[in-house]
């Protein structure tokens, strides 16, 4: 009994800013070539569009949607193939010079998630204060 269509995957990628459209046309075609040189695994590409652009972060990004000749009862074989075409697409990315990088970012180192974390002992000014369960320095 079959109880679900071919499975649909989403791939999401993170792309410079700095990427021109050939780039993207460059892209989408190599990945539709991979579909096509896969006939046992994938049907077609269904869509490669951008949802997010973030001029702060440099970066775009694009989902792709492909349809994979197995079902979603078939999990393991969908997802060893998505990790395939995601591995291509990364390495594509890095052909293409168009792979996204991070901005450096600052680093809290006495906090977590914004709440400060103190030590017992702190000290200020070449002094040494005791930290009160208030966060109130006092000499000790």
């Amino acid at each position: 009994l079959k109880r679900s269509d071919k499975a649909n995957v989403m791939i999401y990628l993170k792309f410079t800013i700095d990427a021109t459209r050939q780039q993207l046309k460059v892209f989408r075609r190599k990945i539709t070539e991979y579909i096509k040189d896969r006939p046992r695994e994938w049907i077609r590409l269904n869509d490669f569009r951008c949802i997010s652009v973030e001029t702060d972060l440099r970066y775009t990004q694009y989902v792709c949607t492909l349809q994979h000749r197995e079902p979603w009862q078939s999990y393991s074989a969908v997802q060893n193939s998505k990790g395939d075409v995601f591995m291509f697409a990364l390495d594509l990315m890095k052909e293409l010079k168009m792979k996204y990088t991070a901005p450096r970012m600052p680093v809290d180192i006495h906090g977590l998630g914004g709440r400060e974390r103190h030590s017992d002992i702190s000290t200020f000014d070449g002094q040494r204060y005791q930290l009160d369960t208030d966060d109130e320095k006092s000499k000790p």
